[in-house]
């Protein structure tokens, strides 16, 4: 009687740790599926962009160069980073 319990008992151990195992596995399965599958966001550079015009129109309205070179540096890197953004996703399709 107590061998049977004992079997028992390792079984169900055996069996919550699969059971656990492919749980975890079936997680990081889809936590993967949901990481490829989303869409590129490209609203973030495009309002960043708009800000760094506005900081370049504000900028020569003030006289203040080193104004006009920070803003220039923003939409220069926000630029790259759009044209980065959609060739990545058009790779991704070939």
């Amino acid at each position: 009687m107590k061998n049977n319990l004992y079997v028992k008992a390792t079984t169900f151990k055996i069996k919550g740790k699969e059971k656990l195992y492919h749980a975890k596995d079936k997680f990081l399965q889809t936590k993967e599926t949901i990481r490829r599958g989303t869409k590129l966001d490209r609203t973030g550079p495009f309002f960043s962009s708009c800000i760094a015009l506005i900081i370049i129109g504000y900028s020569w309205g003030t006289k203040a160069e080193w104004l006009v070179w920070l803003g220039a540096a923003s939409l220069l890197s926000n630029v790259l980073l759009l044209f980065a953004t959609f060739f990545r996703r058009n790779q991704k399709s070939i």
